[in-house]
């Protein structure tokens, strides 16, 4: 068996990683295989496709659909990475992967985000200061579920420094 050829052909699959086979002390062929992981869904001139934690475009499966925000607009060079950062920002909380279903890349670079519960929108501005822009979205919520008020906003802005600014409905 050609391990070199096999390994090399399993990571030129467009859903792996990379991949390592070898052979184990007891003349086992032992692969193990690490599968690309979508983390947002990018929509781009009429077609569908995953940005996965490298950064990098992947297609979509027909057998998975991965729970990641979709993500509209302007995610094209100029944005991409910006883009990138956003999405492996919402990854590491839970919070906001939970909550947070779709993205909008605006012309200007901002960005938007469409919350799960309730159904409203985050104007979150430039791809910068992501900290303090989550951690006013999580007080803002916080405050509002204690209120029993969160049905009641259609939209939060997060663009200026140490203000969270809403519009009922």
């Amino acid at each position: 068996m050609d391990i070199f050829n096999l390994e090399q052909l399993l990571n030129a699959h467009v859903m792996v990683e990379n991949s390592e086979i070898f052979h184990t002390i007891d003349g086992e062929v032992e692969i193990k295989v690490k599968q690309r992981q979508p983390i947002g869904r990018i929509y781009e001139n009429g077609k569908f496709f995953y940005m996965d934690t490298q950064g990098m475009q992947m297609p979509l499966s027909q057998n998975y659909s991965a729970r990641v925000p979709l993500v509209l607009g302007d995610v094209n060079k100029a944005y991409w990475d910006t883009t990138f950062k956003v999405l492996q920002f919402i990854g590491e909380d839970d919070f906001l992967s939970k909550n947070i279903i779709e993205i909008k890349v605006k012309a200007n670079g901002e960005y938007e985000f469409r919350m799960r519960i309730p159904d409203f929108i985050v104007l979150l501005g430039k791809a910068e200061d992501l900290e303090l822009k989550k951690a006013n979205l999580k007080a803002f919520y916080k405050k509002m579920e204690k209120e029993k008020a969160l049905n009641t906003y259609k939209t939060v802005n997060l663009k200026y420094a140490n203000q969270v600014i809403c519009i009922r409905n």
